[in-house]
């Protein structure tokens, strides 16, 4: 078989997103290319999103749009990869993490709890992404009474808490879900 052919067909390395943003359209390769193994991957290398330059930038537009240059603040933040890349793209951001996971950080992540550092900071905009599954996270972070939050991750079943989800609890401390 002639070595062109697999020329454009991207490798597992090509979506880490540590050196530089993989295109969504890398990303949706190896999805096709490798999905037999990408989630073994993804749970080997504590990937729970992957990172892509189209919504990385998509993200930090609707950031700035909505904060300007104000203080926001990463909760849950692992390996600090994603405030890292809203960084690159003039998001003030501050990433933070309890550290219970024990993940290592790939940029700088401070130590401290979400409840913490809302404190300590006192940012205009939260974000938390893939907040660990039955924990109530997201409530303690919703009752912070920050003017924005933003919750990246799945419902119902996936990220944060069944208690969350089932009562609209955003609805209850005087959040719009948008």
């Amino acid at each position: 078989m002639p070595h062109w052919l697999f020329q454009d067909v991207p490798t597992l390395k090509d979506v880490l997103y540590y050196e530089k943003l993989p295109s969504y359209d890398t990303v949706e390769a190896v999805f096709k290319a490798y999905k037999n193994v990408i989630f073994l991957f993804a749970h080997e290398n504590y990937i729970y999103q992957f990172w892509n330059k189209e919504y990385i930038e998509c993200l930090a537009n609707e950031i700035k749009k909505r904060v300007g240059n104000k203080l926001v603040l990463e909760v849950a933040a692992g390996d600090g990869m994603l405030s890292y890349w809203l960084r690159s793209y003039g998001v003030n951001i501050v990433a933070t993490d309890s550290g219970e996971w024990k993940i290592t950080p790939r940029n700088h992540v401070e130590i401290i709890d979400a409840v913490s550092a809302i404190k300590k900071y006192k940012p205009i905009m939260v974000i938390a992404s893939w907040l660990p599954y039955q924990e109530e996270l997201d409530i303690q972070i919703f009752n912070q009474k920050v003017p924005y939050i933003i919750l990246i991750g799945e419902e119902n079943g996936a990220c944060g808490s069944e208690k969350f989800w089932e009562t609209e609890y955003w609805k209850k401390v005087g959040y719009e879900r948008v």
